[in-house]
């Protein structure tokens, strides 16, 4: 049986009656980091503790380790081909080529015409000229509006 006590405001792990003191406390004073033990705990809430502990004890019971990160949860598909035999996978790798290459070929992007071309060209020259058109309003706006408003009042 694995219990944390608490006893004068400190921490105790009980495993099989050895009694470890927990020294180690983290987050900011909100967790109990708990030494090695056969329950598969590392940390504790002291407030859980708090809540749930009658007299000042409170029984732990097992956690099953959770691996967070790097592990994958896919499984390991074979392809298809794998699963046929003889002329039945030679077939099968030729149509999937043959489906592929039409893929391939279906995505290729068309080729533009030349008016196309002189299309896209005049819509890029309209936009540079009306960039440079508002840049020449901006630089003639006259700039002494705000001495005069001033020298009125």
């Amino acid at each position: 049986m694995t219990k944390i006590i608490k006893k004068d405001d400190k921490f105790a792990l009980v495993v099989n009656d050895v009694t470890t003191p927990i020294t180690e406390i983290v987050d900011d004073g909100k967790t109990l980091k708990l030494p090695a033990n056969d329950v598969n705990r590392k940390y504790f809430s002291i407030a859980r503790f708090e809540d749930k502990a009658t007299n000042n004890e409170l029984e732990l019971s097992y956690k099953q380790t959770v691996k967070l990160g790097t592990g994958s949860t896919r499984r390991n598909v074979k392809p298809l081909e794998d699963f046929l035999e003889g002329d039945e996978k030679t077939k099968y790798i030729e149509l999937r080529d043959k489906a592929m290459a039409k893929r391939k070929e279906a995505n290729k992007p068309t080729p533009m015409t030349a008016k196309e071309k002189a299309l896209r060209a005049l819509e890029r020259a309209k936009a540079q000229l009306a960039e440079l058109e508002a840049l020449e309003a901006k630089a003639e706006k006259p700039k002494g509006k705000k001495k005069e408003l001033k020298k009125a009042q």
